[in-house]
């Protein structure tokens, strides 16, 4: 079977976006065509599905399937986490720089670090949203470290009381993402289900003063070296098999 990709807004939907996605998708199926779509994890905030938005269990996630069997969301947060690729990113940051590569062990080690700053990040969000008030940028936590960006949180949320409690309650809530003792490498690639990739590659920017997009040469890097994510190939084959 051969795939043919269409972003979000070269559907039925002239939008982008993962409401698109489905509206597409259901626009194609009442058409008799065979239609699938993948979707970020992020939908699963914006339409209030608390019950998936901290889920940890990767198996039970799969399958709730919240906007049904031909729609698959994604485990990672949003797209932007699946160039989140030690590899990638420091095949990059070499060549930028002008250094010879760091160890994997060393680049994993910083992006937990990012990991870890972003979680009040993630906690934050989760509870404007809850609020329905405007959430902190991708670049919130850029010039910060942790201390700072639980003070510079706390002080926007003191004029929104169930914000500030909402908060402190879901840093142990994105903290349940993590697998304290076992490898680096797993503990990332858990916690990408919750941080935001977008702020994570904006820090890694901001730490080694990139000005322009990195995301195409990550991808490029990605695609070079042939880590495309397990679960997304898998998804692919389930679609083969699907009807």
């Amino acid at each position: 079977m051969e795939f043919l990709f269409k972003p979000a807004n070269k559907g039925a939907a002239t939008y982008g976006g993962c409401q698109a996605v489905r509206e597409s998708v259901n626009h194609d199926r009442t058409n008799g065509i065979k239609s699938f779509g993948i979707v970020d994890r992020d939908i699963v905030m914006a339409d209030d599905h608390w019950y998936l938005v901290w889920e940890t269990d990767n198996s039970r996630f799969a399958q709730a399937m919240p906007f049904g069997p031909y729609i698959k969301v994604l485990n990672r947060w949003e797209l932007e986490n699946y160039l989140v690729d030690s590899q990638a990113i420091e095949e990059y940051l070499a060549n930028h720089i002008g250094r010879k590569p760091r160890s994997t062990q060393d680049v994993v080690k910083e992006l937990l670090e990012h990991c870890d700053v972003l979680t009040l990040h993630a906690a934050g969000n989760a509870a404007c949203h809850n609020e329905r008030i405007k959430g902190f940028t991708d670049g919130f936590t850029n010039s910060n470290d942790k201390n700072w960006v639980d003070k510079d949180i706390q002080q926007r949320f003191q004029k929104y009381i169930n914000c500030q409690q909402d908060y402190l309650i879901n840093i142990a809530k994105v903290q349940a993402f993590d697998t304290p003792g076992t490898s680096n490498e797993e503990r990332l690639d858990k916690l990408l289900r919750i941080i935001c990739g977008k702020a994570l590659l904006s820090r890694i920017k901001r730490q080694h003063n990139i000005s322009h997009e990195i995301r195409f040469h990550l991808a490029a890097a990605i695609k070079r070296n042939k880590r495309v994510p397990l679960e997304i190939s898998n998804h692919l084959d389930s679609f083969k098999t699907s009807s």
